[in-house]
């Protein structure tokens, strides 16, 4: 992250967060599955409709997890360990190096 220059706070809190973009897309995927599917996909293909609209919402859950996790470090062990213990850090990221990088960062 770039330091703060003096009179380019705003600037520096304006910046995005790198989940932001990824999320909207997962969402936008879900409604369009979702669309879909109450369209009236075929019984085949609604199951798998189904199962699409359970993996987005689990991959939307552990991204919206991190992107809002606490500044201080203390207060990020329960949501990280929450998150290890669903096993999304090992679903959706890289596992226990995820969780560490968003432990001490």
């Amino acid at each position: 992250m770039r330091a703060v220059v003096a009179g380019d706070v705003r600037g520096a809190l304006s910046i995005a967060n790198p989940y932001d973009s990824t999320i909207a897309v997962a969402r936008a995927a879900r409604t369009r599955i979702a669309d879909a599917r109450a369209r009236g996909l075929s019984l085949a293909n609604g199951a798998r409709a189904a199962r699409s609209i359970e993996e987005l919402d689990a991959r939307i859950t552990h991204m919206d997890a991190r992107r809002t996790l606490p500044r201080a470090r203390l207060r990020r062990a329960a949501p990280v360990l929450k998150e290890l213990l669903s096993l999304r850090y090992h679903r959706y990221a890289n596992g226990f190096a995820s969780a560490a990088k968003d432990l001490l960062s």
